[in-house]
This record gives structure tokens, C-alpha cells and sequence, in this order.
């Protein structure tokens, strides 16, 4: 369930490729903890002066578990672009950036940070179960831990590359 996306969050204009961040105009709404709008300006940082980070929708999804937001950011959806050419990219031809947050005692913290090729990511009543070609992992209450592969649950989010 995709609820909001990067360019939704962010109120940008429109290239003929990406929504596109631009320092100088970025506002933040009030909704987006401020945890999750330093990945985007920390992504805009690595693009430097020589070239502009863009984002494509899929880059922050947000997703509900129990009522408690999850966010999902996936490196695939950040690029910097110079010139009309992509010249870094969040993710690669090995895999991709696969950053969540979640909240532990009520603070929202990243969760997981993982480099991978796809992932899924499943609800269960009050935690979300991550699954990844290489592992499994359980987050709840912020921590992820290392769990053996696990069947049932509400698919929420999906990684394919």
C-alpha cells in the first residue's frame, strides 16, 4: 500500500524525468518527521555541486501497521543527474539501498539498512517481518532482529529488481 510518495512529500516540480529536490526551495510537511527528510537532503548532499538530486515517486513509501507509520526508503528512487545523465545512482546493477524506519519508544529510528537485490516486506499484528534473498528479519518496537523465514502475514511492501 503506497499512501504517500516522495514527490507528493516533497511539493516539487516536475522534470521530464524525476521529481526534482532543489535545496533552496525544499519545505517539508509538517506530517514527514524530520529523521526521514535528512535521508532526502542527505542524498541532495552526495549529488554535490555538480549535479542535481531527483527522486522518483517509489523512493519514500510509507506504510501502516497496526496504526503505527512505517517509512521505506528505496535507494533505487535517488538519482543525480548532470547534463541530462544520470552520474550516481542509489542503487546499482548489484543491488540496492533498503532503509526503514519505525518508532521505538515513540522516537522514530532506522530500523534496518540493508543492501539488497529485493525484499518484502510483510504486516503482522503489531510487527513487520522483512524478507530479503540473503535473510529474515522481525521489526518490532524499532529493532530488527534476525529471524528464521516465517509463512502468513499481509504483504505491505514489495522490492522487485
Amino acid at each position: 500500500m503506497r499512501s504517500v510518495t516522495a514527490a507528493a512529500i516533497l511539493g516539487l516540480f516536475s522534470s521530464s524525468l524525476f521529481p526534482r529536490l532543489v535545496a533552496a526551495q525544499f519545505i517539508a510537511p509538517p506530517d514527514i518527521p524530520p529523521v526521514v527528510v535528512q535521508e532526502f537532503h542527505a542524498w541532495a548532499g552526495e549529488c554535490e555541486t555538480t549535479s542535481e538530486a531527483f527522486f522518483s515517486d517509489d523512493y519514500l513509501t510509507v506504510v501502516d501497521i497496526d496504526s503505527e507509520k512505517y517509512y521505506v526508503l528505496n535507494g533505487d528512487g535517488a538519482t543525480c543527474v548532470a547534463n541530462d545523465r544520470v552520474v550516481l545512482r542509489g542503487g546499482g546493477n548489484g543491488g540496492t539501498s533498503l532503509k526503514i524506519f519505525a518508532r521505538q519508544n515513540g522516537n522514530l529510528i532506522v530500523s534496518l539498512d540493508l543492501f539488497v537485490q529485493s525484499a518484502e516486506m510483510k504486516a503482522y499484528r503489531g510487527f513487520a517481518i522483512v524478507t530479503t534473498p540473503d535473510a529474515t528479519y522481525r521489526i518490532a518496537n524499532g529493532q530488527a532482529i534476525k529471524i528464521k523465514p516465517t509463512i502468513g502475514g499481509r504483504t505491505v511492501y514489495t522490492l522487485g529488481r
